[in-house]
């Protein structure tokens, strides 16, 4: 099966899901056999509400900030086998990434290694697959800004993500 097959399946997927507001056992063993290295972690990620939904005021433009848990991170260096991006950093301190996906590009090293080279076989990252199954299950946490704010905050912009940090990762500690 193809890419564009697979993601034709998925979005009949993805409607059932929001017209029945779960993901039924054959869905879920459709999704297993579609993304069999990301469904698990990707459920994780939806089970800990890890999937933010950035959207314009005015424009309605928008992406997707995926935050993955310390025990996903830690799983994806474990089976990755690289070095962090954050010069050296371990796992602990690595604990609470975001990601940023826009429509089914993501910007993770999964996405640059299995999906987008030729020697991957992977059809979308975890951060993608989040994405789509929190909006369609309609548990994608919905942040509001102003449409100036759009850009610094996709390309981040150290002061735009101060302002619009998600305060309930440090109201848990």
């Amino acid at each position: 099966m193809n890419r564009l097959e697979s993601c034709s399946i998925l979005n009949v997927a993805l409607n059932r899901i929001q017209i029945e507001g779960e993901i039924s056992s054959e869905i879920y063993a459709l999704l297993v056999t579609l993304f069999p290295t990301v469904i698990a972690p990707t459920l994780e990620i939806l089970d800990n509400g890890k999937v933010t939904k950035i959207q314009c005021q005015e424009s309605k433009r928008h992406f997707y900030r995926v935050r993955d848990s310390s025990h996903v991170q830690a799983q994806k260096n474990r089976t990755a086998g690289y070095v962090s991006q954050f010069n050296g950093a371990n796992d602990s301190e690595c604990a609470d990434m975001n990601h940023d996906v826009i429509k089914e590009m993501c910007f993770c090293y999964f996405f640059a290694k299995e999906c987008m080279s030729e020697n991957g076989g992977a059809i979308f990252c975890k951060h993608i697959l989040a994405s789509k199954l929190a909006e369609a299950l309609g548990i994608a946490v919905i942040k509001e800004i102003e449409d100036k704010d759009y850009a610094p905050l996709l390309l981040g912009s150290k002061a735009h993500m101060n302002k619009f940090e998600d305060k309930r990762g440090a109201a848990a500690q």
